[in-house]
């Protein structure tokens, strides 16, 4: 009887607090600390672009997760996927709010992570032609790049 009555007040605290996240847009992000302030901004910016351009989907390419993390503190509403060739960082990415880990082995060539996904997109319906998707690498899978940020239109 309890945990059904503790599961239903949470459903309620969950709705409620969504409803208000839908009103109320968050101007900024809390930063933190240990996430290099440029990525953290470049993560931000891909948010707001997202949003404003209305993305089916962000795709985010991590090695630690540190930028799939500043993604899920914007509590955007925008489907986010996070692909990564680590499965301790997959595991981790399971916890943030917003964000679903995906396994890939072409989280170093851009390009062939926008194929792998618009691919997928297609083949499950979720993507169709003239949809845009915004892909966001960490640092490091772009040599001599900080952060890359890709707004892709499918075809």
């Amino acid at each position: 009887h309890y945990p059904v009555k503790a599961v239903e007040t949470m459903n309620r605290i969950m709705l409620c607090t969504e409803r208000e996240m839908l009103t109320h847009h968050r101007d900024h992000f809390h930063i933190n600390r240990r996430i290099n302030p440029v990525t953290a901004a470049v993560t931000q910016a891909a948010t707001e672009v997202a949003e404003s351009i209305q993305a089916k989907l962000i795709v985010i390419a991590t090695r630690s997760g540190a930028t799939a993390s500043v993604k899920s503190q914007s509590r955007s509403r925008i489907p986010t996927f996070a692909a990564s060739d680590s499965i301790r960082t997959i595991r981790q990415m399971n916890l943030l709010w917003g964000i679903k880990p995906i396994t890939s082995q072409h989280v170093e060539s851009p390009s062939t992570l926008i194929a792998e996904v618009c691919d997928w997109g297609r083949e499950h319906n979720h993507l169709s032609p003239g949809d845009h998707v915004v892909f966001v690498t960490g640092t490091g899978f772009v040599e001599n790049a900080h952060n890359l940020v890709v707004v892709h239109t499918v075809t």
